[in-house]
């Protein structure tokens, strides 16, 4: 699967198209058969700016489709991030105006522990997991 991965991705990356299988796909049957990419230069100029027309088109498709799943993508995580930053922003507001006052704590809770209450607030707290958010926290607080 990775290779396949990488494989894709070289080829959206320079938008490589095979010239060869267009060919066939798009081949009327007065074309000459040909064996690979320099035998196009060969032929006619009449299929030549056929081919060259479909081959355009094709790999502007291709961008255009990768532009707007790119652009899609994008705009998702801005608002992921956009909602990291402001929930990070709206914590430290209210924390700054009424700030933890542990001077009368008795216990601290550790939920390091084994038993039933730290297993349960450990799952509790992996639900609110995200990466964009700890990143988000990373760059605006350090750590």
């Amino acid at each position: 699967m990775l290779r396949g991965h990488d494989r894709y991705c070289s080829k959206v990356d320079s938008n490589k198209i095979d010239k060869i299988d267009l060919y066939y796909a798009i081949k009327d049957a007065s074309w000459p058969l040909i064996n690979g990419e320099q035998d196009i230069a060969l032929l006619s100029s009449h299929i030549r700016q056929e081919f060259d027309l479909a081959y355009s088109q094709i790999k502007d498709q291709m961008l255009d489709t990768r532009i707007d799943i790119c652009g899609i993508l994008k705009q998702e995580y801005a608002r992921r991030i956009d909602s990291a930053c402001a929930q990070i922003q709206w914590h430290k507001d209210y924390y700054e105006s009424y700030p933890l006052d542990l001077d009368f704590c008795d216990t601290m809770i550790d939920i390091n522990d084994d038993n039933e209450f730290s297993q349960y607030m450990k799952q509790e707290l992996s639900l609110y997991c995200s990466e964009i958010f700890d990143r988000c926290w990373t760059m605006t607080h350090g750590g």
